[in-house]
């Protein structure tokens, strides 16, 4: 581990990264349909995990524009983000493409299509760092005209977006959300919740109750026509990653801190080279191999090969960082000083 990351917050990215790769076994390989929306555990993790993922990209980005200019940060996140983005997205396309026989412009057409509907959790912080750093780029960067930036952009008629647009405009609040908690004291701030955890937990029950797959950001759009999802989808998801946090920061602090923090603190560090390796693997399983019947193993036992499939994933990326060029291209890392 490096000395002078922050292990709780690997600790965090690390459950988050097995909580969506899990969550995309079950829907994958567990349903043969549409039923996973209805599993209590998918249903859980999804009311919080992609918001919170988005919201802690947001924070760490306050403290990197404080490190570097908006210029030099704006270029880093192009480059550091977009060319794995790019280059995993075509070998998904090739994977898709394996058995075709269409024609050469139907191709680059898919391939085009895949780029721009695949991967939108990477999409989503991409936009959102380039809005940011834009803000900061022209110096009206102020907290109160972020938080309108990140509201409007909430509002923006789904319409005129396409699926990767859709889903990250609505990602656009949390990042700005993280962004500005950035500049309070995050100390305080765990004090008071933990105080009243039991009621933060009581509210993450009730909201657990009423969220319906008609709130997950796959069915409708949060805009200027949707205002009661948008908001709900807002309450649940800064209710749930609270309740989240704060119990994972009580845990944390309870556990020793040996083999089981630290490998789970160790995948929080390769959250992006999870994310986009782990959805080509499923991509070509849906594709190819998937069945078509509904297993009846308990969803809480698909953690199990979600934890091996991470796992596997890390030993592969430390070959990969074993070329600086191709940690950059493919994990988008910087070369080691």
């Amino acid at each position: 581990m490096q000395k002078n990351r922050d292990l709780f917050a690997d600790f965090i990215k690390g459950l988050l990264i097995i909580s969506v790769v899990f969550g995309h076994i079950i829907q994958h390989i567990k349903y043969s349909d549409g039923a996973f929306w209805d599993d209590y555990i998918f249903k859980s993790m999804w009311m919080f995990n992609m918001p919170l993922f988005v919201g802690i990209s947001g924070y760490f980005t306050f403290f990197s524009l404080r490190r570097k200019t908006a210029a030099t940060f704006l270029k880093e996140r192009i480059l550091y983000l977009f060319i794995p983005l790019f280059i995993w997205s075509m070998i998904m396309g090739c994977v898709g493409l394996i058995p075709s026989w269409e024609s050469i412009a139907d191709k680059l057409f898919y391939m085009y299509a895949t780029l721009i509907s695949s991967y939108w959790f990477i999409w989503a912080i991409l936009i959102s760092s380039v809005i940011i750093g834009i803000l900061k780029l022209l110096s009206i960067d102020n907290k109160y005209i972020v938080a309108l930036a990140g509201i409007l952009s909430m509002l923006i008629p789904s319409p005129f977006t396409n699926a990767v647009l859709a889903f990250s405009k609505d990602m656009v609040c949390f990042f700005i959300l993280g962004y500005i908690l950035a500049s309070f004291d995050l100390n305080k701030i765990y004090t008071f919740c933990k105080k009243y955890i039991l009621a933060i937990v009581v509210l993450t029950a009730i909201c657990f109750f009423f969220w319906d797959k008609k709130y997950l950001i796959y069915f409708n759009p949060a805009d200027i026509f949707h205002l009661d999802i948008g908001i709900f989808r807002l309450m649940v998801a800064i209710v749930s990653s609270t309740c989240f946090l704060v119990v994972s920061r009580m845990i944390y602090d309870y556990i020793p801190k040996g083999v089981i923090v630290n490998k789970i603190a160790e995948f929080g560090q390769e959250t992006l080279g999870i994310y986009l390796v782990h959805a080509v693997f499923l991509f070509a399983y849906y594709t190819y191999f998937k069945i078509q019947e509904t297993s009846t193993t308990p969803a809480i036992l698909y953690l199990i090969p979600a934890i091996l499939a991470i796992w596997v994933i890390c030993l592969l990326i430390k070959q990969i960082e074993k070329s600086s060029i191709l940690a950059f291209l493919l994990l988008g890392k910087k070369k080691k000083k």
